[in-house]
């Protein structure tokens, strides 16, 4: 079997498409990939220390600082020491990074209307459910353990047959970093 036959592969190969999709999106409100992230993450948490954003975005620290510093100069974020530690920089969003959340939110919508609507109902319950399984997997597999996004989940046939359409979910975002259990 030739690696490119493999779906670990061919998920790579659709994950690079989506980020060069997304990154198109992502130009026309003025964002770079990867800052999208970081703002939506502060709307859900509230102000954090810069190593926590990278913890949970699984981004290194130079560039966590990259994207900090292009947020804070376009306005969307403020930079502050936290209380109980001054050596500790703690960043939030302003509110004109509030509105650039909406402007995200309505763009992943519209993005994702656009890419599913070749796709049944159904098959997108089934995708939404495998490659929520595959997920976890994937962290299980490299020792990480990462709390579902979903973890209210629908089978595939039961979703497809779901009054509020496969698109509805429900969403709990929790972002939780721990150490498999042994």
């Amino acid at each position: 079997m030739l690696v490119q036959d493999t779906l670990l592969y061919k998920l790579s190969q659709a994950g690079k498409a989506q980020r060069v999709f997304v990154a198109a999106k992502l130009r026309e409100i003025d964002l770079h990939p990867g800052q999208d992230g970081v703002l939506m993450l502060l709307k859900e948490k509230g102000a954090m220390c810069l190593s926590d954003v990278g913890l949970l975005l699984a981004i290194q620290p130079p560039t966590v600082t990259k994207m900090t510093v292009r947020l804070e100069r376009n306005g969307y974020i403020r930079r502050r020491t936290a209380p109980q530690d001054q050596r500790k920089c703690m960043i939030e969003l302003t509110e004109k990074g509030e509105d650039k959340v909406a402007e995200i939110e309505a763009l992943w919508q519209r993005a994702d209307e656009d890419v599913m609507q070749s796709v049944s109902p159904m098959m997108r319950a089934f995708l939404d459910e495998a490659l929520a399984d595959l997920e976890t997997s994937l962290y299980r597999k490299a020792g990480r353990w990462k709390a579902p996004s979903n973890p209210v989940r629908k089978t595939a046939a039961g979703a497809a047959s779901s009054s509020a359409g496969a698109g509805a979910r429900e969403d709990s975002n929790a972002l939780s970093v721990r150490s498999p259990a042994v």
